[in-house]
């Protein structure tokens, strides 16, 4: 009977250096498991929160692109060039008015790229539209807003209409003509991979009454 004791206690302590060893295993292991979880959640977290700064200074960009005017700087030969300038990290247009507490009359926006530490700024700026305007060169932007900033690059591209179909361009030359639609592709500044799917806005502006009716007078001048 006290040899069947003692081999009964051996055996439970056995047991219980095993229970205590898996406990400290399992002790261990959870720091572990909740740094992996709050990590998983913290870039969850961010992610949500990039796509939220980019979805406020995207919409600023579509809703503008969206009303841009068809207006012309002054008569410069037979038909001035239209008050559009379009390269891959600029795009100036007017618009009817610039904001709802704006004054009244039409305003030069021009949102345009600027480089940053680690990364860049999509800023827009505005100026009254005066008939006697020729070109952008002399513009005079006034309340710079920053629309997006961020570890990221900023690209517009312009679509041409093509028999083929679409030719997106890195910049637009034709001045007595406007794109079909603009696109503005938002890529990660190291790996330059896409950070969200491009923003195509179709360009819906005004016509000239002889692009609808003859009678009206001669489209395009």
């Amino acid at each position: 009977m006290r040899r069947r004791f003692r081999g009964r206690a051996g055996y439970v302590m056995i047991e219980a250096l095993a229970a205590l060893a898996i406990s400290g295993l399992v002790l261990a292991a959870v720091p572990l498991a909740s740094g992996i979880l709050f990590r998983n959640w913290e870039k969850a977290t961010s992610g949500s929160d990039t796509i939220d700064r980019l979805a406020s200074g995207l919409s600023v960009v579509r809703r503008e692109l969206s009303v841009m005017r068809r207006e012309r700087f002054a008569e410069r030969d037979a038909a001035g060039p239209y008050a559009f300038v379009a390269t891959s990290d600029t795009v100036g247009f007017v618009l009817p008015d610039a904001s709802a507490g704006s004054k009244t009359g039409e305003f030069v926006v021009v949102i345009k790229v600027r480089p940053e530490a680690n990364g860049n700024a999509l800023v827009r700026g505005m100026a009254p539209f005066r008939p006697d305007m020729r070109n952008f060169d002399r513009l005079r932007l006034d309340d710079p807003v920053v629309l997006l900033s961020g570890p990221w690059k900023y690209r517009f591209q312009y679509a041409a209409r093509r028999r083929g179909g679409l030719e997106w361009l890195d910049e637009w030359l034709d001045e007595q003509d406007l794109p079909v639609a603009i696109r503005l592709d938002v890529v990660d500044y190291t790996s330059e991979q896409r950070v969200i799917p491009p923003l195509v806005i179709p360009i819906r502006v005004d016509a000239e009454p002889g692009c609808i009716d003859e009678r009206g007078g001669v489209c395009g001048i």
